[in-house]
């Protein structure tokens, strides 16, 4: 079983959309007092920029703001790249740069004023969420208790993301 982001090519797995998942651009208020707070993205390719990357993958070189025709990248460097979304958020949190994360990971931090939001009004499109697993004519009792456990409670809360 895995949780995919994005997108998803064919496959022989099974597929469940659990919902969909905003990004947000955020830093420290530290970290925008010392280096200034960008007032447009274009401004980010000044900025140290705290990037996600998995190895075997291109490092994301540019962020995608806006939707429709309205929808363009930024340029977006920086050294540190990591393949974690809560590196990246500690990491933003400590002053370190600026960073693009999937909303469930900065939630709480933006709620106790850790980090701020920069841009919301040019945040690109949700990206859906799946469950994937193998299917078959009799899934094992651990897989469908787990489908049945996780799909509910991860579909909520995304909801209430959206919501707030």
């Amino acid at each position: 079983m895995a949780i995919r982001a994005g997108t998803l090519p064919d496959s022989a797995l099974v597929s469940r959309l659990l919902g969909t998942s905003t990004y947000r651009v955020v830093a420290s208020p530290a970290y925008l007092e010392a280096h200034g707070t960008p007032s447009r993205p274009a401004e980010l390719s000044s900025h140290v920029c705290l990037r996600f990357g998995k190895q075997g993958m291109a490092v994301r070189t540019a962020w995608p703001f806006g939707r429709g025709r309205r929808a363009f990248e930024v340029a977006v460097n920086g050294r540190l790249v990591s393949d974690d979304f809560v590196v990246l958020r500690t990491a933003a949190e400590h002053g370190l740069g600026i960073a693009c994360l999937p909303a469930a990971i900065p939630h709480e931090a933006l709620a106790e004023g850790r980090l701020v939001s920069l841009f919301d009004s040019l945040a690109p499109p949700p990206t859906p969420l799946h469950l994937l697993y193998v299917g078959g004519k009799h899934l094992p009792p651990r897989v469908r208790a787990f489908i049945d456990f996780v799909q509910p409670r991860m579909t909520a809360a995304l909801r209430e993301l959206q919501a707030g």
